[in-house]
């Protein structure tokens, strides 16, 4: 069987089916065979995107993955999450990224290229003016008023400051609400309306705001409202609920959803959640903190896990309000956000010394037999990691990254203002195949970005100003050159190997007069042998005249290679 890559163990003292290096290889059927290449599924409108999240044109047949609307955004640092409410009637999708405030729109406004709209709706800080008139009762009470502003699509805020009145029980009392500012009006937070409430007071004692009116706004409305209601009408109406719903601070810079419609985010040392299935709502009173910065999060069941510049968090808990945290005792720091992929096995993210798999309360380094720290920090660009899940394998690649210079400082023409370091290289790690081990991935032309398809599970590529898919099911039409190098055998005795042959099918997507290469290694370098792969079975003679203690194999192919044989002689190959 052909294996993939153990680089902590040395070449000599490898299992005889791994690798002393394998790239782009798929080794799932103990078969060698290459990888399929990328298709190219969407060419990007800004070609300066890092980041694509596709709407499926029918939601019926989400997984179809043409004739879909494309939401290009610059930051690959950006996350989207559509509506947690159940057939939301608005259809909204949510916007997170480091390069830019939180904002959301609906699918009829994407659709139609409209703007998006700032997250949140601020709170009133006007408190209302209040102007009791009439009545007749001696019984002088005393209630509050307050008001709250509301989107087109029924996001409330949290209240404005109370204005508290005593007066007669039966007057009549005018309120009036000062306008928001013009830009929340609509151009930003779309505001369309106001909500009254004022405090109704129990037999107890206890004061509670009762929900009084909802008015317009608008040119045709009115900021001003009569209050004649009586409490015994009011106290049949809801309380507010909007009390904490605050908007999400600005410098949010990702989110991850959870179970029972919870949203977290983070900034900085800070975790936040909004209110469930109210993303405009983000109250500080559900807030967590973590000791180190934080640089991603991730989810496995109802546990979220805050990958950090130190020790990770693990933070678990059915509501936002009953949310306890527990932080791992083991120091292995997150290296980059693009590492972090949320499977249900746990939280995968790398850090110097390998991949970290974090569970609810425990974390253990995957790579640790099969990589050491140094050889695992050669293997891709950490700092730049983007990863995807492939079935059960976490595929990832180094990435390349715009803005790293100040292009004011110099003329961009003449310096290169994009790092390109080790965004040619990737690497592929099965935990579920220990057969596959590790397998080095390699591009001729820059990775940008690589992404997990919410709707169908595809792996998405951004490179060339190009959105790539990387079609598993269609595994032989295009392929890519798998290189696989054995490990270093050392014979018995010193010897000289005359005979070799490779049992191989040729794939409709290989390329004709070019299959593949097979070499032959001996003692200190020597190729005893380098030919090109032709026919399926055919005597391949190494070069004979010297002997040697230490042999490997390396093979270059775009066919699925089945058997190596390799013996002293013809006669003894036969006997195999």
């Amino acid at each position: 069987m052909f294996g993939g890559m153990l680089p902590a163990i040395d070449d000599n003292l490898l299992p005889e089916t791994a690798a002393a290096y394998a790239e782009n290889s798929f080794l799932y059927s103990g078969a060698l065979r290459p990888l399929p290449k990328p298709k190219v599924l969407h060419e990007l409108v800004n070609t300066g995107s890092a980041f694509v999240y596709r709407i499926p044109k029918d939601y019926a047949n989400a997984d179809y993955l043409y004739e879909s609307h494309w939401i290009e955004l610059p930051s690959p640092n950006t996350n989207v999450i559509r509506s947690q409410v159940f057939n939301d009637i608005h259809d909204r999708y949510y916007f997170f990224s480091d390069a830019g405030s939180p904002r959301y729109n609906t699918k009829a406004r994407i659709l139609a290229g409209q703007p998006s709209f700032a997250l949140g709706i601020n709170t009133p800080t006007v408190p209302p003016n209040v102007v009791p008139s009439g009545g007749a009762s001696t019984i002088v009470p005393t209630r509050a008023y307050v008001y709250t502003w509301v989107s087109a699509y029924g996001e409330e805020s949290a209240p404005s400051p109370p204005t508290v009145v005593t007066y007669k029980v039966d007057g009549t009392y005018t309120v009036t609400v000062t306008a928001p500012p013009l830009s929340d009006q609509g151009v930003d937070r779309n505001l369309t309306k106001y909500r009254l409430y004022r405090t109704v007071t129990s037999d107890a004692g206890v004061a509670t705001f009762f929900f009084v009116t909802e008015q317009p706004y608008t040119p045709v409305g009115s900021l001003t409202y009569v209050d004649t209601a009586d409490d015994a009408a009011i106290s049949f109406n809801g309380e507010i609920e909007s009390t904490f719903y605050t908007p999400p601070p600005t410098d949010l810079v990702g989110a991850v959803t959870m179970p029972n419609g919870m949203v977290a985010g983070w900034t900085q040392n800070d975790i936040w959640f909004c209110e469930p299935y109210r993303m405009h709502a983000w109250p500080a009173k559900y807030g967590q903190t973590v000791e180190y910065p934080i640089v991603g999060l991730g989810v496995v069941g109802q546990s979220l896990v805050a990958c950090t510049a130190g020790y990770p968090s693990v933070l678990t808990g059915p509501n936002p309000a009953f949310i306890s945290m527990a932080q791992l005792t083991i120091f292995e720091p997150c290296l980059s956000r693009g590492s972090i992929l949320s499977a249900p096995e746990g939280v995968y993210y790398a850090s110097p010394s390998g991949l970290q798999l974090v569970g609810p309360g425990n974390i253990q380094n995957i790579t640790r037999e099969a990589a050491t720290k140094d050889k695992w920090q050669k293997l891709t660009y950490l700092t730049a990691l983007r990863a995807a899940r492939l079935g059960t394998a976490y595929y990832a690649w180094g990435s390349a990254r715009t803005g790293v210079f100040d292009e004011s400082a110099f003329e961009p023409s003449v310096f290169e203002t994009v790092d390109e370091t080790g965004s040619y290289i990737g690497i592929l790690i099965d935990p579920a195949a220990p057969n596959v081990g590790l397998v080095q991935l390699k591009s001729e032309t820059p990775i940008i970005n690589v992404q997990t398809d919410p709707w169908s599970g595809e792996i998405f590529i951004i490179k060339d100003e190009k959105v790539y898919w990387l079609d598993m099911v269609d595994l032989e039409t295009s392929l890519e050159t798998s290189l696989w190098n054995s490990k270093i055998f050392q014979t018995n005795q010193v010897r000289n190997f005359g005979a070799l042959r490779l049992y191989f099918d040729v794939l409709p997507g290989s390329t004709p007069g070019a299959l593949g290469r097979v070499k032959v290694i001996a003692d200190n370098g020597v190729v005893a042998m380098d030919r090109p792969i032709v026919k399926s079975g055919q005597l391949m003679r190494p070069a004979s005249g010297f002997k040697a203690d230490f042999w490997q194999l390396q093979l270059t192919a775009q066919v699925k290679l089945k058997s190596v044989q390799m013996a002293n002689s013809v006669k003894e190959l036969n006997a195999v």
